[in-house]
Protein backbone atom coordinates (compact mmCIF):
# COMPACT_ATOMS: atom_id res chain seq x y z
CA UNK A 1 0.00 0.00 0.00
CA UNK A 2 2.34 2.39 1.26
CA UNK A 3 4.64 1.08 -1.52
CA UNK A 4 2.57 2.07 -4.54
CA UNK A 5 1.16 5.12 -3.09
CA UNK A 6 4.82 6.66 -2.77
CA UNK A 7 5.46 5.82 -6.28
CA UNK A 8 3.02 7.35 -7.60
CA UNK A 9 3.08 10.27 -5.71
CA UNK A 10 6.34 10.98 -6.16
CA UNK A 11 6.82 10.24 -9.99
CA UNK A 12 2.77 12.54 -10.36
CA UNK A 13 4.15 15.26 -8.83
CA UNK A 14 7.71 15.78 -9.50
CA UNK A 15 8.59 13.23 -12.87
CA UNK A 16 10.66 16.49 -15.00
CA UNK A 17 12.57 17.41 -12.09
CA UNK A 18 13.19 13.71 -11.68
CA UNK A 19 14.41 13.35 -15.08
CA UNK A 20 16.72 16.54 -14.91
CA UNK A 21 17.97 15.44 -11.23
CA UNK A 22 18.86 11.65 -12.32
CA UNK A 23 20.38 13.28 -15.55
CA UNK A 24 22.34 15.72 -13.29
CA UNK A 25 23.48 12.78 -10.82
CA UNK A 26 24.16 10.35 -12.96
CA UNK A 27 26.71 13.04 -14.75
CA UNK A 28 28.05 13.77 -11.29
CA UNK A 29 28.80 10.30 -10.14
CA UNK A 30 29.82 9.34 -13.52
CA UNK A 31 33.04 12.09 -13.20
CA UNK A 32 33.55 10.68 -9.87
CA UNK A 33 34.01 7.34 -9.77
CA UNK A 34 36.05 7.70 -13.13
CA UNK A 35 38.25 10.21 -12.13
CA UNK A 36 40.27 8.51 -10.25
CA UNK A 37 40.93 6.53 -7.08
CA UNK A 38 40.83 9.91 -5.27
CA UNK A 39 37.76 10.52 -5.63
CA UNK A 40 36.05 7.15 -4.89
CA UNK A 41 35.14 8.87 -1.37
CA UNK A 42 33.32 11.33 -2.86
CA UNK A 43 31.50 8.92 -4.84
CA UNK A 44 30.61 6.87 -2.02
CA UNK A 45 29.82 10.14 0.11
CA UNK A 46 27.35 10.91 -3.06
CA UNK A 47 25.86 7.68 -3.07
CA UNK A 48 24.93 7.98 0.70
CA UNK A 49 23.48 11.51 0.54
CA UNK A 50 21.53 10.51 -2.49
CA UNK A 51 19.55 7.54 -0.69
CA UNK A 52 19.76 10.18 2.28
CA UNK A 53 17.18 12.66 0.28
CA UNK A 54 15.19 10.13 -1.46
CA UNK A 55 14.48 8.34 1.60
CA UNK A 56 13.68 11.74 3.58
CA UNK A 57 11.65 12.94 0.61
CA UNK A 58 9.70 9.69 0.29
CA UNK A 59 8.53 9.93 4.21
CA UNK A 60 8.40 13.95 4.75
CA UNK A 61 7.52 15.43 1.68
CA UNK A 62 3.83 17.05 2.17
CA UNK A 63 2.42 15.10 -0.55
CA UNK A 64 3.18 12.01 0.60
CA UNK A 65 3.75 12.94 4.44
CA UNK A 66 -0.01 13.82 5.26
CA UNK A 67 -1.33 11.09 3.44
CA UNK A 68 0.69 8.87 4.78
CA UNK A 69 0.00 10.33 8.70
CA UNK A 70 -3.76 9.27 7.78
CA UNK A 71 -2.65 5.86 7.14
CA UNK A 72 -0.38 4.38 9.39
CA UNK A 73 -1.32 2.62 12.49
CA UNK A 74 0.00 -0.26 14.42
CA UNK A 75 -1.10 -2.82 11.98
CA UNK A 76 0.80 -1.27 9.43
CA UNK A 77 4.38 -0.05 10.88
CA UNK A 78 6.53 -2.86 9.22
CA UNK A 79 4.67 -2.19 5.65
CA UNK A 80 5.41 1.26 6.06
CA UNK A 81 9.29 1.85 7.04
CA UNK A 82 9.88 -1.14 4.54
CA UNK A 83 8.11 0.62 1.74
CA UNK A 84 10.02 3.71 2.19
CA UNK A 85 13.43 1.96 2.32
CA UNK A 86 12.35 -0.53 -0.79
CA UNK A 87 11.51 2.98 -2.44
CA UNK A 88 14.73 4.59 -1.27
CA UNK A 89 16.86 1.03 -2.46
CA UNK A 90 15.29 0.86 -5.71
CA UNK A 91 15.76 4.08 -7.04
CA UNK A 92 19.39 4.54 -5.60
CA UNK A 93 20.38 1.51 -7.20
CA UNK A 94 18.80 2.63 -10.74
CA UNK A 95 21.24 5.13 -10.77
CA UNK A 96 23.82 3.60 -9.72
CA UNK A 97 23.42 0.60 -12.02
CA UNK A 98 22.81 3.30 -14.89
CA UNK A 99 26.39 4.99 -13.69
CA UNK A 100 28.22 1.29 -14.16
CA UNK A 101 26.49 0.56 -17.09
CA UNK A 102 27.79 4.12 -18.95
CA UNK A 103 31.43 3.30 -17.25
CA UNK A 104 32.08 0.43 -18.61
CA UNK A 105 30.09 1.22 -22.43
CA UNK A 106 32.67 4.21 -22.29
CA UNK A 107 35.21 1.90 -21.38
CA UNK A 108 36.02 4.83 -18.10
CA UNK A 109 36.36 2.32 -15.74
CA UNK A 110 35.25 -1.63 -15.30
CA UNK A 111 32.84 -2.07 -13.26
CA UNK A 112 31.77 -5.56 -11.50
CA UNK A 113 29.12 -7.54 -9.46
CA UNK A 114 30.83 -6.92 -6.42
CA UNK A 115 31.54 -3.34 -6.72
CA UNK A 116 27.77 -3.21 -7.10
CA UNK A 117 26.61 -5.02 -4.40
CA UNK A 118 29.47 -2.98 -1.66
CA UNK A 119 27.35 -0.03 -2.99
CA UNK A 120 24.02 -1.82 -2.36
CA UNK A 121 25.46 -2.15 1.74
CA UNK A 122 26.59 1.24 1.81
CA UNK A 123 22.37 2.11 0.90
CA UNK A 124 21.88 -0.11 3.52
CA UNK A 125 24.20 1.13 5.89
CA UNK A 126 23.00 4.99 5.28
CA UNK A 127 18.97 3.62 5.54
CA UNK A 128 20.04 1.92 9.06
CA UNK A 129 20.91 5.53 10.18
CA UNK A 130 17.74 6.99 8.06
CA UNK A 131 15.35 4.75 10.47
CA UNK A 132 16.47 6.17 13.60
CA UNK A 133 17.16 9.87 12.40
CA UNK A 134 13.21 9.57 11.24
CA UNK A 135 12.39 9.11 14.97
CA UNK A 136 13.38 12.38 16.02
CA UNK A 137 13.63 14.59 12.51
CA UNK A 138 9.59 13.68 11.48
CA UNK A 139 8.15 17.46 10.28
CA UNK A 140 7.05 17.59 6.69
CA UNK A 141 9.05 18.97 3.80
CA UNK A 142 6.88 21.53 2.12
CA UNK A 143 7.90 22.18 -1.47
CA UNK A 144 5.22 24.23 -2.14
CA UNK A 145 4.01 26.96 -0.09
CA UNK A 146 1.88 30.25 -0.49
CA UNK A 147 4.83 33.14 0.21
CA UNK A 148 2.27 34.88 2.39
CA UNK A 149 2.40 31.54 4.95
CA UNK A 150 5.92 31.21 4.72
CA UNK A 151 9.08 32.29 2.87
CA UNK A 152 11.00 30.30 0.56
CA UNK A 153 14.66 30.89 2.81
CA UNK A 154 12.69 29.95 5.89
CA UNK A 155 11.69 26.67 4.18
CA UNK A 156 15.27 26.51 3.08
CA UNK A 157 17.13 26.97 6.30
CA UNK A 158 14.38 24.45 7.84
CA UNK A 159 15.15 21.97 5.44
CA UNK A 160 18.42 22.11 5.52
CA UNK A 161 18.46 22.43 9.43
CA UNK A 162 16.44 18.92 9.31
CA UNK A 163 19.05 17.21 7.23
CA UNK A 164 22.22 18.13 8.86
CA UNK A 165 22.56 14.51 10.98
CA UNK A 166 21.80 13.13 8.06
CA UNK A 167 24.73 14.70 6.31
CA UNK A 168 26.76 14.36 9.12
CA UNK A 169 25.95 10.68 9.70
CA UNK A 170 26.60 9.57 5.96
CA UNK A 171 29.72 11.92 6.24
CA UNK A 172 31.17 9.19 9.31
CA UNK A 173 29.02 5.80 7.04
CA UNK A 174 31.52 6.68 3.90
CA UNK A 175 35.01 7.34 6.28
CA UNK A 176 34.02 3.82 7.72
CA UNK A 177 33.02 2.14 5.13
CA UNK A 178 35.47 3.38 2.68
CA UNK A 179 38.69 2.00 5.20
CA UNK A 180 37.04 -0.89 6.61
CA UNK A 181 35.39 -4.06 5.69
CA UNK A 182 32.27 -4.12 8.21
CA UNK A 183 29.74 -5.71 5.56
CA UNK A 184 28.01 -7.89 8.03
CA UNK A 185 27.93 -5.18 10.38
CA UNK A 186 26.13 -2.91 8.74
CA UNK A 187 23.63 -5.33 7.35
CA UNK A 188 22.74 -6.33 11.08
CA UNK A 189 22.90 -2.22 12.11
CA UNK A 190 19.64 -2.43 9.47
CA UNK A 191 17.96 -4.76 10.45
CA UNK A 192 18.54 -3.87 14.23
CA UNK A 193 17.00 -0.34 12.60
CA UNK A 194 13.47 -1.83 11.66
CA UNK A 195 13.69 -3.84 14.81
CA UNK A 196 13.95 -0.31 16.94
CA UNK A 197 11.92 1.83 15.07
CA UNK A 198 8.81 -0.41 14.67
CA UNK A 199 8.71 -0.92 18.55
CA UNK A 200 9.07 2.94 18.90
CA UNK A 201 6.94 3.78 16.23
CA UNK A 202 4.58 0.79 18.13
CA UNK A 203 4.60 2.34 21.35
CA UNK A 204 4.97 5.79 20.92
CA UNK A 205 3.45 6.72 17.22
CA UNK A 206 5.97 8.69 14.53
CA UNK A 207 3.90 11.28 14.01
CA UNK A 208 4.04 14.45 16.51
Amino acid sequence: MFLKDTFKKYFDEKLIFIIFTILAMVYLSLKLLINGIGLIFLFYFFISLLTSLIFREACLSDEIYFEDKKKLNKNNILSYILSKNLFAIFLTSMLVILVFLLSFLLKYKLVGIKDFFDILILILATLASENIVLLFYNKPIFTEHPKSMIGDKYIGKGYIKSFLPSFFIDLLITLVFERSSLKYLFIMCYLISIIIFYIRVKNRGLYD
